[in-house]
Order: structure tokens, then sequence, then C-alpha cells
């Protein structure tokens, strides 16, 4: 198991940003920043390969799986990267989905 993360373990926001929201998995975290950048840190390197957002945009909301992260773009893009070993991605790894966001439809019993 790995060692816990203590305060001074998580690395400082890029110099001249502040870190506006956290999202933890199992073993790894994510930060986005003023700037809409995204720092990862952790023990998970499928969660610390943060990819660059599309070409003009910048990440505007984050969240965390156990084993996997998504984004949001300024233009309404899903970023997602990590483990996609139960398709929780829904589209190959390190790859963008370009389609609206939409609710997901819940099965009524």
């Amino acid at each position: 198991m790995p060692a816990a993360i203590h305060p001074a373990d998580v690395p400082p926001s890029p110099p001249g940003q502040t870190y506006t929201a956290v999202a933890a998995g199992t073993w790894h975290s994510i930060a986005s920043t003023s700037g809409g950048e995204i720092v990862a840190w952790g023990s998970v390197p499928q969660g610390q390969a943060v990819p660059a957002p599309p070409t003009g945009q910048t990440y505007t909301a984050i969240e965390a799986g156990p084993f996997h992260s998504l984004a949001l773009t300024s233009g309404g893009q899903v970023v997602g990267w990590g483990s996609s070993g139960n398709s929780q991605l829904a589209f190959p790894t390190r790859q963008t989905y370009t389609g609206s966001p939409r609710a997901p439809s819940i099965p009524r019993h």
C-alpha cells in the first residue's frame, strides 16, 4: 500500500495561478488551476499523464474516478485519461470525446 500523501507532497500550482478545484481517485488526485490547467499527482501513472486540452481551449471542470480522470474544456469537450478497464471512459484511452454532454439514461424499476 502506498504511503499517505501529505500536504507537502501536493505539487505547487503553476507560477501565477492558484488551485480552483480538487478531485481524488483511489490512488491519484487532480487539481484545476485558475489558468485552466490540470495538475495531477499520486501513485497511479495512468492518472498522472494529463493530456493537453484541444488547441485554443482550457479546462473548466474536473472529476476523478478510481483509476481515471475526466475534464470538461472551455469548448464543451470531455477529455478522459487513465485506465478504461471497464469502459468507464466510453472512448479509447487518451482520446477526446467531442459529443454534446447529456444526462445518462437511468433505468426505472
